[in-house]
């Protein structure tokens, strides 16, 4: 429940692999955010917002692990999840790109059902970044966690704020696009 399959199954192949430190990999990171939290987190009773977003992160959740990544963490309403690491995975853009669209598309099921129910309907944003980063065990002696590091992961998460300003919801940039090849449709 706390890590990844494959990583819990390469814990237990190789425990020594439990300590601090990382390799570098070339992976791809994705980074979603809710649209406009705070104005919905200010209206919703704790309860209804704690029951919505779990609600929510299952189903987005269900998504990135059906496409083998690896959900790194649950931050207050955003997602960072990545592909790559700590298993090679040759198409770890296209399974990223493949989560990011088809989260997107499984808002709209989200969106009939909280309609129904009278709650409030919510947007979020989609940053995917490619290239080499650290993958591995950060924290202290007593508790850590795997997770990745590096420019590449900073710039997801900038571009997922950025779709804001272009009014987008997924960004990417030329490194990930290169890793796609013509498998989707994309613009500048």
């Amino acid at each position: 429940k706390y890590v990844n399959k494959d990583l819990a199954n390469r814990i237990l192949d190789n425990p020594e692999a439990l300590k601090l430190g990382g390799d570098r990999r070339v992976i791809t990171v994705f980074f979603s955010d809710i649209a406009n939290f705070t104005h919905f987190s200010e209206q919703s009773e704790p309860e209804a917002l704690v029951a919505q977003l779990n609600e929510y992160f299952e189903v987005m959740a269900g998504i990135i692990l059906q496409n083998n990544g690896n959900l790194n963490k649950f931050e207050g309403d955003a997602i960072m999840a990545f592909w790559g690491a700590p298993l090679d995975q040759p198409s770890h853009a296209v399974l990223a790109a493949q989560s990011a669209l088809q989260c997107r598309a499984a808002l709209t099921g989200l969106h009939a059902k909280w309609q129904a129910e009278g709650k409030p309907l919510l947007n979020f944003r989609i940053g995917l970044s490619t290239g080499d980063a650290i993958a591995g065990n950060v924290g202290s002696s007593e508790r850590f966690d795997y997770t990745v590091m590096g420019d590449i992961v900073n710039l997801g998460a900038r571009l997922e704020s950025a779709n804001k300003e272009y009014g987008t919801h997924v960004m990417i940039p030329d490194a990930t696009v290169a890793q796609l090849g013509d498998a989707f449709e994309l613009r500048r």
